[in-house]
């Protein structure tokens, strides 16, 4: 996970540098769980992202970010089911 603060701390500080940034943020999901513990991750996910920004950057306006939580509905990966035998 400590090469996603290194992601995050690029975003805050091209926020800083170029005012007219905005950002949109998507948090996603795999297809285990329900849908409805699922958009909630996803939703959780993707405001992590904002509020890490605006913690560790704050002359940056929360106006400029947009949070979506996807759920399972459009998964970066497909969860495939293990192969029986598998081990």
């Amino acid at each position: 996970m400590a090469g996603s603060y290194i992601v995050l701390d690029a975003l805050g500080e091209t926020m800083t540098s170029f005012g007219n940034t905005y950002l949109r943020s998507r948090g996603n999901t795999d297809a285990t769980g329900t849908q409805r513990a699922n958009l909630t991750l996803s939703e959780r996910r993707a405001a992590a992202v904002k509020d890490y920004i605006l913690k560790n950057f704050p002359n940056i306006d929360a106006s400029r970010f947009q949070t979506i939580g996807t759920a399972r509905g459009e998964p970066r990966w497909p969860t495939t089911p293990p192969k029986r035998g598998a081990s």
